[in-house]
């Protein structure tokens, strides 16, 4: 049996989402649900930093285009 995560985003003050999504799901589609969940195209590069710091390049999980030599986004959350 598959399990899933069910995650807290949020867009500022007030905009909050609950987006439940396969463990198995890659960060690449669990950036699609959050852009989804929002309304938003998906029309920029992202990168999710593992440190739960910004701009922490040393734990960057990077959009595959984004050029620069960081861990391509396509690994699995779990």
């Amino acid at each position: 049996m598959e399990k899933s995560l069910v995650l807290s985003v949020s867009l500022g003050t007030g905009c909050y989402r609950h987006i439940q999504i396969s463990e198995n799901a890659t960060l690449y589609r669990l950036s699609s649900a959050i852009l989804d969940s929002v309304g938003f195209d998906n029309d920029h590069l992202h990168s999710f930093f593992m440190s739960n710091h910004f701009w922490d390049s040393d734990n960057e999980y990077a959009s595959p285009d984004g050029g620069e030599p960081t861990v391509h986004a396509a690994i699995r959350i779990k």
